[in-house]
């Protein structure tokens, strides 16, 4: 399969919740790089999906497995690790919850693992309530050279 390209709807890839998913080809999607403030560039992943929304537009891209797992984390054996990075435009209203959900279904579908982790910056509090509302509880806590990561998990 080749990798996603701007503008793409692709029907054969998996649709949550009114998000398309499809892969990246294991490199995160050019324009996105100044989206978030990974202080470490993200690995090269097969787990890797870019998002898009009806209209075909990227909107975010995800990760599952090891590449959502931080550096130096030990994987949790039954738990897939996820992490999300939605479109700066699109953060704060709300869409945070809904991403994440359909992310977290698209691993379910993926992956079936027993449950979820997600981690996020430990001073991130709106992280941390879109994670709670969706029945993550903060499970530990992570150190890394760039920051202190709070750790999620919940059940698949």
């Amino acid at each position: 399969m080749r990798p996603l390209q701007i503008g793409d709807r692709p029907a054969s890839e998996s649709s949550h919740f009114g998000i398309v998913f499809a892969p990246l080809g294991g490199t995160r999607p050019h324009e996105a790089a100044a989206w978030d403030s990974l202080a470490e560039p993200l690995r090269e992943d097969p787990g890797l999906y870019g998002a898009l929304d009806e209209y075909g537009e990227l909107i975010g891209y995800c990760c599952l497995g090891e590449g959502a797992r931080p550096a130096g984390l030990e994987e949790d054996p039954g738990l897939l690790d996820v992490s999300v990075v939605l479109r700066p435009d699109l953060r704060g209203i709300g869409l945070g919850a809904l991403f994440l959900r359909a992310v977290c279904e698209l691993g379910r579908t993926l992956h079936r693992p027993e449950g979820f982790r997600v981690s996020a910056p430990a001073a991130d509090r709106a992280a941390g309530r879109v994670a709670a509302a969706l029945g993550f509880v903060q499970s530990g806590s992570y150190a890394t050279p760039e920051a202190e990561l709070a750790l999620f998990s919940r059940l698949a």
